[in-house]
């Protein structure tokens, strides 16, 4: 598997690369925010290591609804694409949808309209990032970040029902463990659709510890399905000492044969 740090500040990107992590997952809202955009472009092109994905791509601050009376499509793609652009040419392969409040439903509002909604700016968005050869993964939040697709099962089935568009999953260890579901049961519903994942403390939502504790039931699903794509480690805050994040990532990244010994139930 290939370990990643999400960007979420300008000084974490160059951190990433000295702690030995293999790519950098990129926050839109440190590339769309005028204090930070120059700035951020700037470290993750110099930080040596490739920016194979993209986060919040619809950045919070910029408000953009996606379903409800007051849905901008037009405008929304417009800057998931931009951003999108900025980061071809340092290697990104694939778009994390989450957009937790672009995504919520307003009170009142008919929920087949909202999903119809979702439907269309998920295939445009798809549309429009196939053409550069990039993938779209849904992202599955919990009921305190957003009413829609909660749970694998949900965005799996919406997934289905969209046309000329394929996307898959992204699960993000925190999200379901928020939801109260269990882990094992969301990796293995996901299947060969699971094209990303996101992690974190699932107490303190910082960078696990480099003895895994709290990781394991994730890495125990994943290793039980073959999984082998990118887990990025996705932190509101990343303050560790350099030594303690690179001892993280060496954790993350043992070989086959450490993690058949170590996360395997215990007989």
């Amino acid at each position: 598997m290939k370990i990643g740090l999400t960007a979420m500040d300008v000084p974490s990107i160059a951190r990433s690369a000295r702690a030995g992590f293999d790519f950098i997952e990129a926050k839109g809202d440190i590339l769309a925010a005028a204090a930070t955009r120059e700035l951020a472009r700037k470290e993750l092109a110099a930080a040596g290591l490739p920016v194979e994905t993209l986060t919040s791509p619809l950045p919070r601050e910029l408000r953009h609804m996606l379903v409800g009376p007051q849905a901008d499509h037009r405008s929304a793609l417009s800057v998931v694409m931009s951003l999108v652009d900025s980061l071809l040419p340092l290697g990104l392969e694939l778009v994390v949808f989450g957009c937790s409040q672009g995504r919520r439903v307003p009170p009142g509002f008919p929920a087949e309209v909202a999903e119809a909604q979702l439907a269309h700016i998920v295939s445009r968005i798809a549309e429009a990032c196939a053409t550069h050869h990039v993938r779209v993964a849904l992202e599955p939040l919990a009921h305190a970040e957003t009413n829609t697709l909660n749970n694998v099962a949900e965005a799996l089935l919406f997934s289905r029902r969209l046309e000329k568009v394929d996307v898959g999953i992204t699960l993000d260890y925190w999200q379901v463990l928020q939801e109260g579901l269990d882990v094992g049961s969301e990796v293995h519903a996901a299947g060969a659709a699971l094209l990303h994942v996101q992690s974190a403390d699932p107490v303190t939502r910082s960078l696990p510890q480099p003895n895994l504790k709290g990781q394991l039931p994730l890495l125990r699903a994943l290793n039980q399905v073959g999984y082998r794509g990118r887990i990025a480690m996705e932190c509101p805050t990343c303050d560790q000492d350099l030594e303690v994040m690179a001892a993280l990532a060496r954790a993350l990244k043992a070989p086959a044969r450490s993690a058949r010994s170590s996360l395997s139930p215990t007989p």
